[in-house]
């Protein structure tokens, strides 16, 4: 982390760039669909997924049956008629629930092209992680034959197969929109959002809730406020969690030392981030990435390759 730029810096940098590129001549990835039964009586079916390194293109996740726990600095449980979307920023876990014998979700990997931002505009979960909640019983049967669809698509021998799968995952995405309009509830407030890219952007500060209340224009009871309200956790949650997610992605897929992870993530004395770190992972910084390294982590079986990124 030396030089003028700092990590989050040139990150930002590039994701500037790529933002103000013609996303339709050069991020064309093949989409690649499928479904994953997960069920606590077949053991090989039965393992917790990580992303921390190598993924470029959006994920979305639609739970059917059961429920699956995502831990991405908080917990998150999907449940049937949920909607999951991961951008490629997000570091994650995620398994079958330890309340649910069996966890069913069909899954898409994607690199949305820019006429399809406003469709991807979902109410934010957590750092990196996006959902929606799909009420009506019908929308849930549009949305998962759709989805039926897709998977059925790219195991045949068609001709164009990628070109369909594309108007079809379009179609889902608008289907997705129309019914969360139905149901009267908000985006997430612009003013959270820009209270997340701030601490984002700060991350290796000690940057106050006070400050980051001043930073939008607001008293810090009503942030509080607007965060418990948009996203159901504290403005310092978000922010531990945004630290951990940032940890764990350098850790997976760098060689900086544990002391300068700690020190890019605002801890300056390496004891104190390894205990922070502990707190929420449960393990060692180091016992982490001898994990995510040395043993590649299990991933859906045909993820595309892609060099699309965005937040």
């Amino acid at each position: 982390f030396s030089g003028r730029l700092t990590y989050a810096q040139a990150q930002a940098l590039l994701l500037s760039h790529a933002q103000l590129s013609d996303h339709e001549l050069l991020y064309r990835g093949d989409i690649a669909v499928g479904q994953t039964r997960a069920q606590q009586s077949r053991p090989a079916s039965d393992h917790m997924t990580a992303y921390h390194a190598g993924r470029t293109a959006w994920t979305l996740h639609m739970t059917t049956e059961g429920a699956g726990d995502y831990l991405a600095g908080t917990e998150i449980r999907s449940t049937p008629g949920e909607l999951l979307l991961l951008s490629p920023l997000s570091s994650l876990h995620f398994k079958r629930s330890e309340n649910a014998k069996e966890w069913i979700h069909y899954w898409a990997f994607f690199e949305p092209p820019a006429s399809w931002l406003d469709l991807l505009d979902w109410p934010l979960c957590t750092y990196g992680v996006y959902r929606l909640k799909i009420g009506r019983d019908d929308d849930r049967r549009t949305l998962q034959n759709l989805f039926e669809e897709m998977v059925s698509l790219a195991e045949s021998s068609d001709t164009f197969p990628q070109r369909l799968l594309f108007n079809l995952l379009e179609q889902f995405f608008i289907r997705a929109h129309m019914a969360h309009a139905e149901t009267g509830t908000t985006q997430t407030d612009a003013r959270v959002s820009a209270a997340c890219e701030f601490m984002e952007q700060h991350i290796g500060e000690s940057v106050s809730v006070a400050d980051i209340a001043a930073h939008c224009n607001l008293s810090e009871s009503r942030l509080a406020h607007l965060f418990k309200a948009h996203l159901g956790q504290s403005v310092k949650t978000f922010q531990d969690a945004l630290r951990v997610e940032q940890a764990k992605r350098l850790l997976a897929t760098t060689q900086f030392s544990i002391s300068q992870i700690g020190e890019h993530v605002g801890y300056s004395d390496a004891a104190q981030f390894s205990k922070f770190f502990r707190r929420s992972m449960k393990c060692s910084p180091r016992a982490f990435r001898q994990k995510f390294t040395q043993t590649p982590p299990k991933n859906h079986p045909r993820a595309p390759k892609s060099t699309f990124s965005a937040t």
